[in-house]
C-alpha cells in the first residue's frame, strides 16, 4: 500500500563538468527528475533506490545521497489519495552519482537528456525539482 510520501531522485554525472539527467513524462509535457511513491514499509532511501531501478535501470550499488530539500504537495494530484482524508504528500529528495550516461527507461518516460545546471533549472516543470537541484548543485560545487 502506498504511503503519503513521495521521493525525488536526481541522477548526476560529475566529470570535468556536472550534468543532470532530466526526464520527459510519457503522460504529458512534464519535465522532471525521477519521482515515485513510498510503498508499504519502505524507507525513503529504499523507495529512491527502487524507483531509480524501475524507472531508469539504476543499480542500487550506485552512490545515493539524501538531500535536505522537502516539499508538501496536494494529495489530490495522486489518484491513490483522491478519496481519502489525506491532504498532503511529503516529497523527500535524493541524488545519485552515476558513471554511465545510459538508462533503461520504463514506460513512464518518453526520453531523458543530460543537461547542465542552468538548462535543467530552465526546463524543469516543478519548483520542488528546482529547489532540490539548487541544493545538490551547491553541494557538488563545494566538493
Amino acid at each position: 500500500m502506498r504511503q503519503p510520501y513521495n521521493i525525488l531522485l536526481i541522477p548526476f554525472i560529475q566529470t570535468e563538468s556536472i550534468r543532470y539527467a532530466i526526464f520527459k513524462r510519457s503522460d504529458g509535457e512534464i519535465i522532471q527528475f525521477i519521482a515515485g511513491g513510498v510503498e508499504d514499509d519502505e524507507t525513503y532511501l529504499g523507495a529512491a533506490i527502487r524507483e531509480g531501478h524501475e524507472e531508469a535501470g539504476i543499480l542500487n550499488s550506485s552512490k545515493f545521497m539524501a538531500l535536505e530539500s522537502t516539499c508538501l504537495m496536494s494529495a489530490d494530484i495522486f489518484k491513490e489519495f483522491r478519496k481519502t482524508n489525506i491532504e498532503h504528500v511529503k516529497e523527500m529528495s535524493f541524488a545519485v552519482a552515476l558513471e554511465d550516461e545510459l538508462f533503461n527507461l520504463s514506460r513512464e518516460h518518453d526520453y531523458y537528456e543530460w543537461v547542465n545546471y542552468n538548462e535543467a533549472l530552465e526546463r524543469l516543470t516543478f519548483e520542488s525539482n528546482k529547489l532540490a537541484l539548487k541544493e545538490l548543485h551547491a553541494i557538488l560545487r563545494g566538493m
